[in-house]
């Protein structure tokens, strides 16, 4: 399962594991992409889509909402960078990696692994 956090955010692309999906448009907060490969008696069965969860229904507390600029049906996630300020200049010649693992009070969780080869 894949969940995108963001009041409109543009996807290109994404793929969970075996699936790649083109967007390639705005998406609200909400939209998520599901795969699942499975073996029923012996027969494989693959089954992958996308969806977007009804207005009000992804609802996330924003801290910083009286002097924040976050538009209403978003959110903020914040944290400690270990000490140290992320900063994206888009000059970057690597790539950045954060590592975040999101609770939302045990209802569902997560932690994303990501392999690169």
């Amino acid at each position: 399962m894949a969940s995108f956090v963001g009041y409109n955010t543009y996807i290109n692309n994404f793929s969970i594991k075996n699936k790649s999906f083109t967007i390639n448009d705005d998406k609200l907060q909400g939209f998520w992409g599901y795969e699942m490969n499975a073996n029923f008696y012996g027969y494989p069965y693959e089954f992958a889509t996308t969806g977007q969860a009804p207005p009000g229904a992804t609802t996330v507390p924003n801290p910083l909402s009286a002097t924040s600029p976050i538009p209403a049906g978003s959110c903020v996630v914040t944290g400690p960078f270990g000490g140290s300020k992320l900063q994206i200049t888009g000059n970057e010649t690597e790539d950045i990696v954060v590592v975040v693992a999101l609770s939302t009070n045990k209802s569902f969780e997560w932690v994303e692994v990501v392999k690169r080869w």
